[in-house]
């Protein structure tokens, strides 16, 4: 793929770069990521995702080897160096190198890989798109790991039903979130979106803000499974898709609901607007 990777001060072609394989990324999955996006060749809510990324090394207890500053300044290196319109950008933080190929030893390893923005099928917008529910819980739900076993297994089995993405279920049948995206709600004039056991968005945050500036009743709360028959409109939120219309989950449909197509509208024009994120923590 193209892309370039900073790691151990250099940057390099990501074909190039390299980690040990006795990393506990490989030998046991303990590691924990961000991933962001340019608009305007400037990276969006950056310090958002740095926060978030800071949060999730400490909760799984891996020591940051750089500070936030030196974080932002690997980011600055490498846009400045990125020959892409715009960039898609992913933080790693790994347990490092393991005598015993199972607890971590204090060497964390630290890389940051830019590359360019995938742009996804208009239709996908336009008409919206279907999920199916399954039943899982992630541990540490806050904490961006880099463990996406389940997510995987579980989006291609949905792919394979005609559906585009997975939407997790809790053990009481509660709606938490899908493999790769938050999940909304709309009830007659009222958006209605979990609170708890799931990852906390950086677009689900702006979405939420947009929805106040708007003056649009938001619900942060427990969402039963059967309330779902009771949404006039549904979406989803990330990233890397933005906005997405969701029309159906499971066997229960739901039209292209117009507010969705006014957040989409707002949402493009706030990434429009935003200005230089790369101010420093003093």
């Amino acid at each position: 793929m193209k892309g370039l990777v900073y790691i151990d001060g250099q940057i390099l072609p990501a074909e190039e770069a390299k980690i040990s394989v006795l990393d506990l990324s490989i030998m046991r999955g303990y590691g924990v990521f961000d991933f962001l996006r340019t608009y305007q060749k400037l990276p969006f809510r950056l310090w958002d995702h740095l926060k978030r990324f800071e949060a999730s090394a400490k909760e799984i207890e891996i020591p940051l080897p750089l500070s936030m500053n030196e974080v932002v300044d690997v980011i600055e290196q490498l846009l400045e160096k990125a020959p892409y319109p715009e960039a898609n950008i992913k933080i790693f933080l790994t347990g490092g190198q393991s005598t015993d190929q199972y607890l971590p030893e204090d060497r964390p390893t630290f890389f940051a890989l830019v590359y360019p923005v995938r742009i996804f099928p208009k239709e996908m917008y336009e008409k919206g798109v279907g999920l199916v529910t399954e039943i899982y819980e992630r541990p540490f739900p806050a904490c961006k790991s880099i463990h996406y076993l389940p997510a995987i297994v579980a989006i291609r089995c949905a792919q394979r039903k005609g559906a585009h993405d997975v939407l997790f279920l809790s053990h009481n049948k509660t709606l938490l979130e899908t493999g790769t995206a938050n999940f909304f709600g709309i009830k007659g004039s009222t958006v209605v979106t979990t609170g708890e056991g799931i990852i906390f968005g950086i677009t689900r945050q702006v979405i939420l803000e947009l929805l106040e500036e708007q003056g649009i009743s938001v619900e942060v709360r427990t969402i039963g499974y059967d309330e779902l028959q009771t949404f006039d409109g549904a979406f989803i939120t990330s990233s890397s898709k933005e906005v997405v219309p969701v029309v159906q989950v499971d066997d229960i449909s739901f039209p292209l609901h117009p507010l969705t197509i006014t957040l989409m509208k707002c949402f493009s024009a706030y990434t429009k607007s935003i200005e230089s994120p790369f101010q420093k923590v003093l």
